[in-house]
């Protein structure tokens, strides 16, 4: 899914995403004229057990972080991976992770870190 920045400033999609079945989302936040760290942010995601967010950025882009509002968690452990390790190219530029309030759904839900960028707070 490319979530597009083409202006000179942070881009809001309030569109939420639910990823369903054992698969990896990957929103890969492409741009040529926005600015270095301009984030892209999208509404809500729901994410479960057996589930990947991984972030992926060609290496001609400059880095944009992608961020979402708030994310509930569906059961099981859910795994972040911005910049998946072995994903594309080793020279890919990558992006960063943010996250909003995180609930869950079912108790005892959990998170996983992976990748070779970072998962962060979102602070909007």
């Amino acid at each position: 899914m490319n979530v597009r920045n083409n202006t000179s400033g942070n881009q809001i999609y309030p569109n939420n995403v639910q990823i369903t079945g054992k698969r990896l989302g990957d929103p890969q936040p492409v741009g040529a004229t926005a600015s270095a760290g301009s984030s892209v942010t999208l509404g809500s995601l729901q994410i479960g057990g057996g589930q990947t967010l991984g972030v992926y950025l060609a290496a001609s882009f400059t880095t944009h972080p992608v961020a979402f509002q708030s994310v509930s968690l569906t059961g099981g452990m859910a795994t972040f991976a911005p910049k998946p390790n072995g994903f594309g190219p080793s020279t890919s530029t990558g992006a960063d992770l943010y996250l909003g309030n995180i609930s869950e759904l079912t108790a005892g839900s959990g998170i996983t870190m992976s990748g070779l960028r970072n998962a962060v707070p979102h602070r909007r």
